[in-house]
This record gives C-alpha cells, structure tokens and sequence, in this order.
C-alpha cells in the first residue's frame, strides 16, 4: 500500500521562456534543431499546455498519427525533465535520505488569456532507499502502473479515478479525476490523457542520446544516436498529462492541468542508487469560484 506520507505529489517545471532549449548534466546542450532536423509533422506549438485538447485531436491508436503525436508529447517531457534542476530551487527538507526543493516559473501567456495566472511549478525530491525505505519498484508500482488510478491512495481529496477511455493498454488512456477542495470553493474535475512510459536502462537517463532512442522506437525508426548502455545502467520512466475537452460534471468546475512526472535512478559512490523523483505541473481552472 501507498500511504500520504510515502508518497507524496512532486512537481517540476517548464523552461519559462517556453523554447524548446534542453539542459542536461553538464551543462547547456541547445535548441533540438541542432540535434535533429524537425519533422514536417512536428507541431511547432508545445502539447504540454493546460489547454484543452479535442478528443478528435487525438488520433488512433497504433496508427502513424498516434506515433507522431506521443513522440512530440515525450520530445516535450524530455525537455522539460531536463530542465528540472535543484539549481536555483528553494529548499523545503534536506535531510540525508529525503532532499526536497521547488521553484515556480511565471506564464508568458498573453496578458488577458486564461493561461496568463497559470504558472509553471516544479517539485523535486530525492531519496535512499536504506534509509528511507522507498525503492525503485515501489515507485513503478504507485506512479507508472495503474497510476491515475493509484492517486486515491495517496492524494487525500482525490475522490474517484475513472477510466474513460483506454486508448494503449498500459501505455495511455483518458481519465477523470475528481476532487475535493476546501470548504469556500467549488470542487474541481479533470479529464485528462494519460501516458505511462516505462523507458530503457541507460548510463545517462534523459540525455538527448536517450530521447533520440526513445523518440525512434516510438517512431519505429532507426536512432541516429545509441545511447551509453555499458554498466552502471540507470532505470527511468515518464508519466505525461494533458486535458482533454469533455462536458462538464455537475457539481463540479472544470480545471486543466498539463504535467510530466519523472522517477529516474541517479549513481551514489557507496553503489547505493538515489531515487531522484520530478514533475512538471501547470493547472487553470474555468473559474475562480
């Protein structure tokens, strides 16, 4: 079982400038042109939006569409996991087994647009397994499996998860969510589509070597750059969210939220891999109320 305190919802954020520049370990690596000519295909508008997409926006399952479409959704992830550092991030608990830090990132929305008070947030945490008890297959179990439906576990106002939609079996589906918001306030509803993505062990998790490798077996493409996979090889996986347009629930208020969640294994000198966990996250609402 997944208790409150065991697993608690992380956030990351979105580079503020919204340009598709990627920061690795070690430093700056560039606009993805540089390493990779865009694709007549590829939207030159971000999918990570807490903007409603269409259901018909969505395209088939298993067709050449869809690949097209969830690549540019995990291109966007990559990016932003990358961009996700505890450089700058204000530091909420340092303890040896368990170091959390946040930062906000303000919208560039248009003044006046719905998304103008929607700012990106970013949460992330870090632990070890000896002395925290958390360990890599516990987070696959609470955020990669099942995860929409897990959150009742651990988020307290979560009220139910329902499957809408399953589009990939354990890959993507859409969901509603519904919560329960403190006395005041109309609770909130959200559909959303939901990607789990278990990806390859890698030396590097998230390098842009690892992203042309995932981005090509999406595709069903040869990679034009491998990945280091000599040992120590590090395990990762994605959690992607955007809204989905649906018709509203009575007694609720509709809110969007776009969001990437991170869980990937970072090398210690003692051997002992740490559990770096992180999640980009940016939520509007129709309404004040």
């Amino acid at each position: 079982s997944y208790s409150r305190s065991t697993l608690e919802v992380t956030c990351m954020w979105r580079c503020p400038s919204g340009r598709s520049t990627d920061r690795a370990r070690g430093g700056t690596i560039g606009p993805r042109t540089a390493r990779r000519a865009r694709s007549p295909m590829e939207r030159t508008t971000p999918r990570l939006q807490a903007e409603p997409i269409s259901r018909d926006e969505i395209p088939e399952s298993g067709s050449n569409e869809w690949r097209c479409f969830l690549a540019e959704l995990v291109r966007e992830a990559f990016s932003a996991q990358r961009c996700a550092s505890t450089m700058g991030m204000r530091v909420l608990l340092n303890k040896p087994d368990n170091h959390v830090a946040t930062m906000s990132s303000l919208s560039t929305a248009p003044r006046g647009s719905r998304l103008r008070n929607a700012n990106w947030h970013t949460r992330a945490s870090k632990h070890t397994p000896s002395s925290s008890g958390l360990t890599y297959e516990m987070f696959v179990d609470g955020l990669l499996k099942n995860h929409s439906a897990n959150e009742q576990e651990y988020i307290e106002p979560c009220q139910s998860a329902e499957c809408l939609e399953e589009l990939e079996p354990g890959i993507a589906g859409i969901w509603h969510m519904k919560y329960a918001t403190p006395f005041g306030t109309a609770n909130r509803d959200f559909v959303e589509l939901v990607v789990t993505l278990p990806l390859d062990a890698v030396r590097m998790p998230f390098s842009p070597p690892h992203e042309e490798q995932t981005l090509a077996q999406i595709e069903g493409r040869a990679a034009t750059a491998t990945p280091e996979a000599r040992p120590p090889v590090l395990r990762s996986f994605l959690v992607v969210s955007v809204p989905v347009k649906s018709k509203p629930t009575p007694g609720y208020v509709r809110a969007y939220y776009a969001s990437v969640e991170s869980v990937t294994e970072l090398p210690q000198e003692n051997g002992e891999n740490t559990l770096y966990w992180v999640c980009v996250w940016r939520t509007a609402t129709l309404t004040t109320a």
